[in-house]
């Protein structure tokens, strides 16, 4: 994957993650400081464009793009691959990492949340059961009330349409006014 890398290289000593091939450069509180492009393009968040060690990070990429990639092509090294579980899309998915835990990374550079990652297969599955029925019933919520929202419309639509009838039916047989 390459993310460490990355970080290592350029003495990255904010968290390292990659979302959807994107370096995404953070803390624990801002999970995209600095983003960087497969291509090697850095760019730092605007809110945090006066932190030394963020400008330091986008120069010292901007400055070889092609370095980032090569470090990106890289396959890590990892001292230990210590198995979690996590869930993606109804499936139970085992992932590896150095040290478990939030906020450290997978060897494929997801960052770990303690709600998410587990060190027991069945620990995850009971998880993403009650995420699953959780996200179920939100839609499910949400359905209900559009379907409530809907038919209030229609009923709207149709007092409309009556009354727009009733009105064109009294201007038809209505008497026109005297000049």
């Amino acid at each position: 994957m390459g993310w460490k890398n990355v970080r290592e290289h350029y003495g990255i000593g904010h968290i390292v993650k990659v979302v959807d091939g994107t370096v995404h450069i953070g803390s624990q509180h801002v999970g995209s400081l600095v983003t960087v492009t497969p291509e090697g393009h850095a760019e730092v968040n605007r809110t945090f464009s006066g932190s030394a060690d963020l400008v330091r990070y986008r120069e010292l990429i901007d400055a070889d793009p092609a370095l980032f990639r090569d470090l990106m092509a890289r396959p890590d090294v990892f001292s230990a691959s210590v198995p979690v579980y996590t869930w993606s899309d109804g499936e139970i998915v085992e992932k590896a990492c150095e040290r478990f835990g939030w906020p450290n990374v997978t060897h494929d550079g997801e960052l770990m949340y303690d709600n998410s990652f587990f060190l027991d297969r069945r620990e995850a599955l009971r998880h993403a059961i009650e995420d699953a029925k959780a996200t179920r019933e939100a839609h499910e919520r949400i359905v209900l009330e559009k379907r409530r929202d809907l038919a209030d419309r229609e009923a709207m639509l149709e007092r409309a349409f009556k009354h727009e009838m009733l009105l064109r039916m009294d201007a038809m047989s209505a008497t026109p006014p005297v000049r």
